[in-house]
């Protein structure tokens, strides 16, 4: 029996090994055992990816370092490297000079035990207001960085958060951090505070600014023992309201005298004012902050009020006058908030993001933080919180990607998919790994989202595996692929900022490499490769390497960074042999205008086992042999295929008419290679790319011969 076997897309990437008998699969023929180094386009076919850019080494020595995108506009854009109490700027590829020949930094007060936690995953979380950006650890008090020129940068702490409250006590370090309908959001523990509206420093529940203001000579006009209030008149026609805990106190009038005593009666303060047509006179009353009482009569405090939920404001008809109130009494919609997550446990809050309300993920579950009715805005008295899925979340910043919400749950190996389903009104977090479950192995360390110029979900492992995810709802896209920096480099944080001439995403990574037996970190940025169209001469395929210009270059120069390390090179689009780095330098074979020099990388491919609906049956598990394979090309050079690694058939692009001094041309078209290999049952296809070139598979047919079951 004969087959042709037509495999034109490759939308599902590398799939675990429990789905290779999966024939049944609408997207079995398009998923790969094993995808490296290529990257899924969401029209079908592969793309090598491209090489990555060595930018600097780090300060931080041998240790790894946080990377933060500060994104002004899409064409001014910056990466900060923070190390242990430092931090850089980088911008345009390149580090932000001091001016002195050095790199621009500042100090800063994170030490290197607060960058990081035990799991590997970064400590700081930031969210970005223009020039300002908020930055919060569980190691430090929150701080604000503010970009006030191209090399002036400041930290300073965020001025309104640590405001002592209740009894002095100062609010935790938050964890977490978000902007959310004009409030910066922070999370310490199992608490979610959002600033005042439109104030992002201002975070105080309750002003404490009015020790020792002295009411003498007061009028009682009224007590509402519902709402716990003593109204208070002061003779230059200041009102003020004073709180009290019903529970706690009782007033009571006879006569023309006014009493107050504990409940318990335990203690009873005789007259503290005299009714005089109806309005108590020579009542003196002392506002104690501090203690979080206000002093009757010199006697110790017994109306007491909760600062955390009161407000002084200063009275504009008279220059001494203050008016203090509780939140049960006057409240305004823009004042800050603070709100408890309650679940059956007591989980930490480890993630904000804003959608249309303020999604929090916590180590229990998911929760979802919005008014209680649309009609009035969100603030203190319109606000609830709804549990919506139970999955408990990772350490890991959440990221909106068009209308979902993306987010590693709490053992660090799924990734879901937090959607709002209007079926049933809920929000639903469906599993994005399920289909490669061992791709995340180990767990997350990172997560960035490059939406330009292929849609990816980037992560990284705790080995240093680099991971890719090409995903795309629109396109029903979901494929994971994988990526090993070439040279044994390991992958520790990303960023993602966008390109300054537009057009593109540009993926930054820290990553840890060897050179002359030393350990050290080099910020590195992932290029595009090969533009379609483009010159073959600027495809750039080498990871952590260099482009150098000039007129008839013959010893390339600066690779200190790849000391000791045989490098790929590519001249004007040809291929030249390796070389070893020796003293940061490399000869060319011959004379070249455009060089790009770096560590080579391997891109290989895998199809899953052949397959297809048969009148008896399928193809699975029976024994065939490929005849012949066509491999359909786009701007591609260099590569081969075989059955395996061990048997592989070079492409071959060069023709009788192609110059012989000059680069051979990229080949668009379809090379067909006759299978030298005998009869099996898996029927798998490998394809490989070890040259620095470009590299695109649209499609491969494979004819086949299988053998004749009844």
């Amino acid at each position: 029996m004969k087959l042709a076997a037509y495999i034109n897309r490759f939308i599902f990437g590398e799939v675990s090994p429990l789905l290779y008998a999966r024939g049944d699969l609408t997207k079995y023929g398009a998923a790969c055992k094993t995808l490296v180094n290529f990257i899924p386009l969401l029209q079908g076919p592969i793309q090598r990816r491209g090489g990555t850019r060595f930018i600097a080494r780090t300060g931080n020595g041998d240790k790894p370092v946080a990377l933060l995108n500060f994104a002004f506009s899409s064409s001014t854009a910056y990466i900060l490297e923070v190390g242990d109490g430092y931090l850089r700027v980088f911008y345009q590829g390149a580090p932000v000079g001091d001016g002195q020949g050095g790199v621009y930094q500042i100090a800063t007060p994170w030490r290197q035990a607060d960058l990081f936690l035990q799991s590997g995953v970064c400590a700081l979380k930031w969210v970005q207001s223009g020039d300002v950006m908020y930055i919060v650890s569980p190691g430090q008090a929150p701080q604000k960085l503010s970009r006030y020129g191209h090399t002036d940068w400041r930290v300073e702490e965020l001025p309104g958060w640590n405001v002592p409250g209740e009894a002095g006590v100062l609010r935790p370090n938050a964890q977490a951090i978000a902007l959310f309908r004009e409030r910066l959001c922070l999370a310490a523990d199992q608490t979610v505070y959002m600033s005042q509206s439109g104030a992002f420093e201002n975070f105080k529940i309750a002003e404490a600014n009015f020790t020792a203001v002295t009411i003498s000579s007061g009028y009682i006009s009224g007590i509402n023992t519902s709402t716990g209030i003593v109204e208070i008149l002061h003779s230059a026609y200041i009102r003020m309201h004073i709180a009290f805990r019903p529970d706690e106190v009782v007033f009571t009038r006879s006569g023309n005298t006014v009493t107050c005593a504990l409940k318990d009666g335990v203690e009873t303060f005789t007259q503290i004012g005299v009714v005089v047509d109806d309005n108590p006179k020579g009542v003196s009353l002392t506002a104690d902050a501090t203690a979080g009482r206000v002093v009757v009569g010199g006697s110790r405090g017994v109306i007491s009020w909760d600062p955390r939920k009161g407000s002084v404001e200063r009275d504009n008809s008279v220059d001494t006058g203050y008016l203090l109130r509780p939140a049960s009494d006057v409240i305004a919609a823009d004042d800050p908030i603070e709100i408890k997550i309650y679940s059956e446990q007591m989980d930490r809050v480890e993630w904000l993001c804003p959608t249309s309300g303020l999604l929090v993920g916590t180590t229990g579950g998911e929760f979802l933080i919005s008014e209680t009715t649309t009609v009035d805005p969100l603030g203190p008295e319109n606000i609830k919180v709804v549990p919506e899925t139970a999955f408990g979340s990772s350490s890991l910043q959440a990221l909106r990607v068009g209308s979902v919400v993306i987010f590693v749950q709490r053992s660090g190996r799924k990734a879901r998919e937090f959607a709002y389903d209007y079926a049933g009104d809920n929000y639903l977090a469906m599993d994005l790994t399920v289909a490669a479950e061992h791709i995340t192995e180990g767990g997350l360390t990172a997560l960035v989202w490059q939406s330009e110029p292929i849609e990816t979900l980037w992560a990284a492992r705790p080995d240093g595996q680099l991971l890719g995810f090409t995903y795309s709802k629109d396109q029903d896209m979901t494929a994971w692929h994988r990526h090993s920096l070439g040279g044994g480099g390991l992958v520790s944080q990303l960023a993602v900022i966008p390109a300054a001439h537009g057009g593109r995403d540009e993926l930054w990574l820290s990553a840890r490499r060897m050179v002359e037996g030393q350990t050290i970190y080099c910020l590195e940025r992932l290029e595009p490769g090969h533009e379609f169209g483009g010159d073959p001469a600027e495809a750039f395929f080498v990871d952590s390497g260099l482009t150098f210009r000039g007129s008839g270059l013959t010893e390339i120069s600066g690779l200190d960074h790849l000391e000791g390390r045989e490098v790929a090179i590519l001249a004007d689009g040809g291929v030249q042999r390796p070389q070893v780095v020796t003293g940061g330098r490399v000869t060319l074979a011959w004379p070249a205008e455009v060089v790009h020099v770096g560590l080579p990388y391997e891109s290989r491919l895998t199809t899953v086992n052949l397959d297809a609906n048969l009148q008896d049956g399928t193809a699975q598990g029976r024994i065939k042999r490929l005849v012949k394979v066509l491999f359909r090309l786009v701007e591609s050079g260099g590569g081969a295929a075989g059955a395996d690694l061990d048997h592989l058939e070079d492409f071959i692009y060069r023709r009788g008419h192609n110059a012989m001094d000059r680069a051979v041309p990229l080949s668009s078209e379809d090379l067909v290679i006759d299978w030298p290999y005998g009869w099996e049952t898996d029927g798998t296809l490998t394809v490989v790319q070890r040259h620095p070139l470009p590299f695109t598979l649209a499609a491969m047919v494979a004819w086949t011969s299988l053998d004749e079951l009844n």
